[in-house]
C-alpha cells in the first residue's frame, strides 16, 4: 500500500509520497521543556486537605501547584505536580456536608478531571 511503509526507512518507497528511493529514515524529534512555566493562568481558594487548611492551587501552563501559608506568613509550595495537556479552567467545590473542597481541572483536550488531596 501507499501508506504501509511509511516511517521504517527502508528504500521502497515510491515517489509519490515525497521520498526518494535510497533516502534514509527521518530523524525523531523530542520535545522537552527545560524551564518550567512562572506565570499563573488560574487560582483558586479553598481547604484541600484538610478541613480548617487555607490553601491556594495555582495553575502555571502545563502545572498544578498546591500552596500552604506557614506560621510565619510565607507561602510553602506542599505539591506541584505537571500534567499531560493545558489547564484551561480551575474550580473549587465542595459536596453538600463536606468539610474538604475538590478542584474540577478542564484540559485544553476538553476534558474535566475532579481532584481530591490526601
Amino acid at each position: 500500500s501507499r501508506w504501509g511503509d511509511f516511517g521504517r526507512g527502508d528504500s521502497t518507497r515510491s515517489p509519490e509520497v515525497g521520498v526518494r528511493k535510497g533516502a534514509e529514515e527521518m530523524p525523531k524529534l523530542y520535545h522537552l521543556t527545560l524551564q518550567r512555566s512562572s506565570a499563573i493562568t488560574h487560582a483558586i481558594y479553598g481547604n484541600f486537605s484538610a478541613p480548617k487548611a487555607q490553601e491556594i492551587v495555582c495553575a502555571r501552563y502545563k502545572t498544578l501547584e498546591l500552596l500552604r501559608p506557614d506560621d510565619s506568613g510565607k507561602v510553602q509550595s506542599i505539591l506541584s505536580i505537571e500534567i499531560f495537556g493545558v489547564i484551561r479552567a480551575l474550580n473549587p467545590f465542595r459536596l453538600t456536608g463536606a468539610s474538604r473542597d475538590y478542584i474540577v481541572v478542564a484540559s485544553d483536550s476538553g476534558r474535566i478531571v475532579i481532584l481530591e488531596y490526601d
